[in-house]
Order: C-alpha cells, then sequence, then structure tokens
C-alpha cells in the first residue's frame, strides 16, 4: 500500500471518530505535498457508499480549501448525496445540507441556490415557501441552470407572473453563452411565452439565438420559429398543429364521455390490495375502465380483470406503445406537455397505429399541486378529473387505491405486478385524505374548504430507516468499450445514467444489474447465454435486472419467464420488440442506440474528409466476419477505421463528408449524428432494418457491392429520407434509469 493511501486511511478513521481539525489540517497538507487533486473525494465517496453522509458532507465541503478542481468536484458529490437521499423520502435532511451550505456565502450559497431550485422541480416540493426561495433567488442569478428550472417550476404551478418573467429574460439574455444549460434556457423562455399572452421576441432574430435545443412547445414553433407570426392560417397544415388539435378534441370526447351519468366506470389502481378478492369479473361489468402504467397484467385477471379502455401512462412510457396491443384509449398524465413536449416522435407513431391520447387539464393539477404541497399522482389526477366532470362519485368504483402501501410504517410494494418503491414526488398521506373526502362529497365541490385541510403538512418522509440509508449500488455486465469507439459511447452513456442514480460496483454487492445487449442477444450465441446467466442469477437472488440497447432475434424460448420477469427491457429497434412480443410474449421499449446519445466533446480532434465519400469495413455473410474491400469503385475513397478514433472525433469529422459508405451499425449511427447520409450494408442482424421501420423512412439497405455505385446516387438524392430519420432520432428522449 502507497504512503499517500496509508495516510488515506487513518486519517479517514480519525475522521470516523469525529475528530476533524487535525485531519483536515494534516490533507490539506498531503494533497499539497504530493500534487494530488482528488484524494480527499475518494475517501468521501468511500463514506458515501456506505451510507455515511455526515463525514461525506464534511468532506466535500473541506475540499473547497485545497484546490477549485477539487471544491467542483466536491459540489458534484453533495448533489449526488442530496438527490440519493431524497429518493429514499429523506427530503428534509438533504434541504437541510443545502440551506447549510447556503449560508455559507460565496461560491456554497451560489451552488446551493441553483441545487434547491432544481431539487424543488425534481421533488415536487411545491409549498408557498419553496415558491417564495425560488422567487427570492431568481433576483440575484446569473446562472443559466438555476433560470432553467426556476421557469420549469414556477410555470408548472402558474405562478409565473408576466412582470417577473419578462425582467428574468431581459438579464439572462445577458448570461454566458459556453454554460450547457444556455441553450435549454432559451427553449424555456421561448416556450412560456405563448401562455403568457407575449408575442414573437425580437432577439429571436440575432443569430446567436438561431440553433436552440430540441423540445420547443407547439405554440413556440408555429407562432415564432418561421417568423410569419401569430395569425397566419397555412400553420394548421403543420403536423404539430395537427397532432395539438387532436390531443385538445380527444380530452373533449373524453370529458363528455366521462360526465354521462348513465356510464359506469372502474378505476382500477396497481396496488395489491385485490390480490385474492376474485374482483376481476366485476372490474371488467363496468362501460369504462381505466388502468395505469402498462398494468393490464394477464396472470392477475381473476382479481384485476381483463378488459382497458384508457391507459394511463407517464409520457416517458411512450416507447412502449409502438407494436404493442394496448388499448386505443390513452391519457398522458404530464400537465406541461403541450409547453415543454418529450418524446413527440413517439407520440406520432402510436397515433399513426391508432391511438388516441388525451392530456388531462393543467388547471387541475395546479388545484391539486396547491392542495397538497406536491404533485399529484397519476391516480389521482384521473381520480380528481372524473370527480370535477361528474360532480361526485355516483357510478364510479375505485380497485386497487388503498394508498396504505405508501403511507404505511415501511412504505413498499406500490404495484401488484412488480417490486417497487413509492415516488416521494407524491404526497401520499394527503392524496389518501383528499380521497377520502371526495368519496364521501355529497354536496358541490368546495375547493376553499379542501384548502383548510392543510394537506401539504401531511407528507411523509421516508421508505426506510435512516441507518438503512446508503445509495444504491449497480453493476454492468456487456461492458464492450474496447472493442470500438462506438461501443465505448454506449458504454460511457450507461455508466453515466448509473452514476446518477447510485453507486458503480464490480462485485456481487450489487442492487441494480444494468445489462448491455447491444449486439449479443441473437442466436443463442454465447455473449447471449453469458448474459442470459447473468440475468438470471440476479432474479434468483432478487435483484432488480434491465436489459438495455439491445438487439433481439432468434432466440429460443428457455427464458422466457426470466425475461418476464426483468424490470425494464429497452431494444434499439421495432423489428427486436415485434419478436420479443410475438414469440416471447414479453413487452419492451424502444429507444436508438444509446451511441447517439453520449455526450460529445466540443475540442474534438477532426479529420477534414473535404466532401468526399468515407468508406468502412462491411460484414461479409460468406465469411462471417468484417472485411474491407479492395480494388473496387470506392478504391480511392477515405477510409476510416473506427478503432482509431473517438466518438466525438468520429462524429466531429464525418461532418466534412459527403457520404458514408459502411457496413458498421455504429458508423452508420455517427453518421446519423452527423446528420450525414450513408449507404449501409447489411449486418448479421436485423438492426438496421429495424431502425429504419421503427422510424418511418424508406432508406433501402445495399445488398452487393457492385450496387454501391447506384446506391450513393440514390441517397444524395433522396437526402429528405434522410432528414426525417435525422428528425426522428432528435425527437428520441434518451434512456433514463428509473428504479
Amino acid at each position: 500500500m502507497k504512503l499517500s493511501q496509508r495516510l488515506d486511511k487513518f486519517l479517514f478513521k480519525c475522521v470516523e471518530r469525529q475528530k476533524y481539525f487535525l485531519p483536515f489540517l494534516s490533507w490539506f497538507a498531503i494533497e499539497r505535498l504530493l500534487f494530488r487533486r482528488s484524494g480527499i473525494i475518494a475517501v468521501a465517496r468511500a463514506a458515501l457508499e456506505r451510507g455515511d453522509v455526515k463525514t461525506t458532507f464534511r468532506l466535500c465541503r473541506f475540499s473547497a480549501y485545497l484546490s477549485a478542481s477539487t471544491a467542483v468536484e466536491g459540489r458534484v458529490l453533495i448533489a449526488s448525496m442530496c438527490r440519493w437521499l431524497a429518493e429514499f423520502g429523506f427530503l428534509e435532511e438533504a434541504l437541510g445540507y443545502y440551506s447549510e451550505l447556503d449560508g455559507d456565502g460565496g461560491a456554497w450559497s451560489k451552488f446551493a441556490k441553483v441545487e434547491i431550485t432544481k431539487f424543488a422541480f425534481k421533488f415536487a416540493l411545491y409549498g408557498e415557501q419553496y415558491q417564495r426561495y425560488i422567487r427570492q433567488a431568481l433576483r440575484s442569478t446569473s446562472s443559466p441552470k438555476q433560470v432553467y428550472y426556476a421557469i420549469r417550476y414556477l410555470h408548472m404551478l402558474g405562478a409565473l407572473q408576466k412582470g417577473v418573467f419578462e425582467e428574468l429574460e431581459s438579464r439572462a439574455l445577458q448570461f454566458s453563452r459556453k454554460n450547457p444549460y444556455s441553450q435549454r434556457m432559451l427553449s424555456a423562455l421561448l416556450n412560456v411565452r405563448p401562455g403568457m399572452g407575449l408575442g414573437r421576441p425580437d432577439w429571436l432574430d440575432d443569430r446567436r439565438f438561431r440553433e436552440l435545443e430540441g423540445g420547443l412547445s407547439f405554440a413556440v414553433k408555429h407562432r415564432f420559429m418561421d417568423g410569419m407570426g401569430d395569425n397566419n392560417s397555412s400553420l394548421y397544415a403543420d403536423e404539430d398543429t395537427s397532432l395539438h388539435f387532436f390531443l385538445e378534441k380527444n380530452l373533449s370526447e373524453l370529458a363528455s364521455v366521462i360526465s354521462d351519468p348513465a356510464m359506469t366506470i372502474g378505476v382500477v389502481g396497481n396496488s395489491p390490495c385485490e390480490i385474492g378478492q376474485g374482483k376481476g369479473e366485476a372490474i371488467d361489468s363496468h362501460d369504462l375502465i381505466f388502468r395505469f402504467n402498462f398494468s393490464v397484467a394477464y396472470d392477475y385477471a381473476q382479481d384485476y380483470g381483463r378488459n382497458t379502455n384508457y391507459l394511463v401512462c407517464n409520457v416517458s412510457n411512450l416507447s412502449r406503445l409502438v407494436s404493442s396491443a394496448f388499448p386505443p384509449g390513452l391519457i398522458l398524465a404530464g400537465p406541461d406537455f403541450l409547453d415543454f413536449p418529450s418524446n413527440i416522435g413517439v407520440l406520432k407513431q402510436a397515433v399513426a397505429q391508432g391511438v388516441a391520447p388525451a392530456i388531462l387539464p393543467k388547471s387541475y393539477f395546479v388545484e391539486l399541486a396547491e392542495l397538497l404541497g406536491a404533485a399529484p399522482s397519476s391516480g389521482m389526477l384521473l381520480v380528481y378529473f372524473i370527480f370535477r366532470m361528474r360532480g361526485s362519485f355516483q357510478g364510479v368504483n375505485l380497485f386497487g387505491i388503498s394508498l396504505t402501501d405508501q403511507v404505511s410504517d415501511q412504505p413498499g410494494a406500490a404495484n401488484y405486478f412488480r417490486k417497487s418503491r413509492p415516488s416521494f414526488r407524491h404526497n401520499w398521506p394527503g392524496e389518501m385524505r383528499l380521497l377520502q373526502e371526495l368519496v364521501s362529497t355529497e354536496d358541490s365541490f368546495d375547493f376553499d374548504s379542501f384548502k383548510k385541510m392543510q394537506l401539504e403538512k401531511l407528507r411523509n418522509s421516508q421508505c426506510i430507516t435512516r441507518d438503512e440509508f446508503r445509495p444504491l449500488r449497480l453493476k454492468l455486465v456487456g461492458d464492450h468499450s474496447r472493442y470500438h469507439c462506438g461501443s465505448a459511447a454506449v458504454v460511457s452513456f450507461i455508466k453515466r445514467e448509473m452514476n446518477v442514480r447510485g453507486v458503480v460496483v464490480k462485485d456481487d454487492s450489487y442492487d441494480v444489474l444494468i445489462v448491455n445487449g447491444e449486439g449479443s442477444m441473437h442466436d443463442n450465441q454465447d455473449d447471449f447465454l453469458y448474459k442470459m446467466k447473468a440475468i438470471t442469477d440476479a432474479k434468483t437472488k432478487n435483484k432488480a435486472v434491465y436489459l438495455v440497447n439491445s438487439v433481439w432475434q432468434n432466440n429460443s424460448n428457455e427464458y422466457d419467464d426470466i425475461l418476464k420477469s426483468l424490470d425494464g427491457i429497452v431494444v434499439r429497434e421495432s423489428k427486436s420488440q415485434s419478436e420479443l412480443l410475438s414469440k416471447h410474449g414479453v413487452n419492451s421499449t424502444v429507444l436508438p442506440d444509446f451511441s447517439y446519445f453520449a455526450k460529445l466533446s466540443a475540442d474534438a480532434s477532426i479529420d477534414n474528409f473535404n466532401n468526399e465519400v468515407v468508406l468502412t469495413d462491411v460484414f461479409s455473410q460468406d465469411l462471417g466476419s468484417f472485411v474491407r474491400f479492395n480494388g473496387t469503385y470506392l478504391k480511392r475513397a477515405r477510409y476510416l477505421d473506427m478503432r482509431d478514433y473517438s466518438w466525438s472525433s468520429l462524429v466531429a469529422s464525418l461532418k466534412t463528408a459527403r457520404i458514408l459508405v459502411t457496413g458498421r451499425h455504429h458508423a452508420m449511427y455517427a453518421a446519423c449524428k452527423a446528420e450525414v447520409p450513408f449507404v449501409i450494408f447489411p449486418g448479421n442482424t436485423h438492426k438496421m432494418e429495424g431502425l429504419f421501420e421503427a422510424a418511418g423512412v424508406d432508406i433501402p439497405i445495399c445488398r452487393h457491392w457492385s450496387d454501391v455505385a447506384e446506391a450513393i446516387d440514390y441517397a444524395l438524392s433522396h437526402r429528405y429520407e434522410f432528414d426525417r430519420l435525422f428528425s426522428w432520432l432528435r425527437a428520441q428522449d434518451p434512456w433514463r434509469l428509473q428504479v
């Protein structure tokens, strides 16, 4: 063991024994003498892994005295610590640490104000005291990140005043454009303008603000981005406008149906309270049946029924609708979806398949948020909407909505069909009390009387005892980063998401197993068997398991039961999704290959291809491996080897190319990220064809080398097909691990 490691171990023991002055002083000397930058951060991280948040906080706070870099690392670790505390329900403790830093002044105070604003938005802290804090903190901020989350937060609650917004916008335009949150901040400023009665801003004509990040609202796209004004009738032909009107039409029809007193309504929640009660037949006898979050589990039909007229789900679950046999009625639980849309491409696909989505009115969300001091759950929002439409619960029956699972001494199982823990964005005790009041209400609704109940104060705290707390431990199987830069980009993205959710480990002490399927999961090959064994072992130990970024083709049915027990499956294209459903009876989500979402470096080195044709190797079906062609039509083309590039460098370099000819799946994705047309040869699975099917584009596969000249001509003359693919990819939201 090195001397520095021995000293770290000794000083860490001193800290554990609550002796701080000498260890901190010694650490300061060690860091300076040994020219180290992060020794104290490594020890702080080790303390956090064991759940010792107080030691972590003290060490990170002290790190600011060592160097600028350790100060940044310390702030990042504190943010992770507070987020993990909040996810287990220790909201007040997490806020306490931020408040302590806010009182320090200087850089720590600026950091705390930004993080408290983000924290309040992420964990739905909607009490009046939080709203006052965020408004006050905005007066002196120079942080695009803080402005972005403050706008989202106040707009969600209908609490963003016009005068405050205009003053904030004026200052925000002077912020540094180098901040990574600048684009998101500007998009947010645009998105809320139409709802506040504000027109197209003059600053949008400044070329510095032209390339805004995706996620612009429907109204912004149609009223501002083309520069044609607010009342141009030609905008109604736009497909996004049509989708907007379709959503409004569906909501109107939904309200009309629910309001009909002759209709009997069954709302089926996910609580396990109905198991063994045999209510399935009674549930199915209702005229309208609502369910939540894909909970149509036929294994429980005797207790929960089979029929479904409307499915209520979060926007993040939209990908699971594509190619899935779910009912045509869909209700999205996203109160600000119209102003801050996500997964638009997937929603359009669902509509094309006959799904009729509606979004519950934001006004009801605001009313419930005011009552509860938190975001209402999807179930509470739907039940409240039904109550407001009908005026009472006559003819309405609730099943699986006891809420006692979330508010017991040890709240845990929130779903009858899978293991989970309750979300602490919601005020479960308050919702239980409000639901009891609504069910017993016979007179007309009186909002003010409900406000007097002070449900906000009932928000519960945690799902485990404080002594049991430690961050989630996550393990990755399927690290293929040494293969080439595309695989490295995938692993980089997955690990970044894992680090957000918890601590990455390599041993068997994990709570969650992430399996990167990539190109392994086909034809029962050795890599497939290895990964399925790891999955089976993890499920045998009752661990959470996610199979992500995967192909699926020509595998046996041996593992069907294991696949159905997984906590999430994400495939890269629609053919794999269809095969999982048709052959194995397993649902999955479609997302692009994770390399597409990998972070790109702005200062990556660039090979200038001078608008030439660029070539990689292709897969030979005869040889069963990748080969490079010589002495052909493209013998003068620029050849690139993906192993010689970083992902950022490959994408940046391809932007200078005329076209890419490749048989590499990840090279194709690099071209998509660079938005350069390509000719693609087939691989050893249906991954190329499946992507084009999912995106709904007509891009042919070049199957013979003799056809490459014709294929290049086709690609260059059909640029619009590639633009449709690039647009579809941009509209996809990146994978987020939801444990």
